[in-house]
């Protein structure tokens, strides 16, 4: 049998249980306030995203039709590459970026070196810079 004065909470007791509860209130208090923040902070994240999204795709249209109406001809010109002792091939160097520039999607080639050939890595460097510009960066260079 269970004695009444063993179920009386003494005051200590009876304190401790207030300052846990009390406890308990204040972190979800501030836990809902970080949700509620992290919230705020995940939208305007999302807002800044759906902003620049609709620039790329606005900038992406008037690309397209920067290409599609045979503008690419004012295109960043083609540089005169430096010559060095052993770069890519002139001749199809020259040859794959006049294609580029005129609209044709082919698949970068393995450029010949030769002896005094064009610095390859201003011909990279242009040929991404190209592709980029008319929408075909997938190819990578060699």
């Amino acid at each position: 049998m269970v004695r009444f004065s063993e179920l009386r909470e003494t005051r200590a007791e009876k304190e401790a249980r207030a300052k846990a509860a009390q406890d308990a209130a204040g972190f979800e208090t501030g836990l809902t306030t970080r949700c509620e923040q992290a919230e705020r902070e995940l939208t305007a994240v999302t807002s800044r995203r759906d902003s620049i999204n609709a620039r790329l795709t606005n900038i992406r249209r008037i690309l397209a039709q920067f290409i599609d109406d045979g503008s690419l001809e004012r295109a960043p010109p083609q540089p005169q590459f430096e010559s060095v002792r052993r770069g890519y091939d002139p001749a199809q160097v020259d040859a794959y970026v006049r294609n580029l520039r005129h609209g044709h999607d082919e698949p970068r080639p393995e450029f010949t070196l030769v002896r005094r050939g064009y610095d390859r890595q201003q011909v990279d460097t242009y040929v991404t810079t190209l592709k980029q510009l008319t929408g075909r960066a997938g190819s990578t260079p060699a």
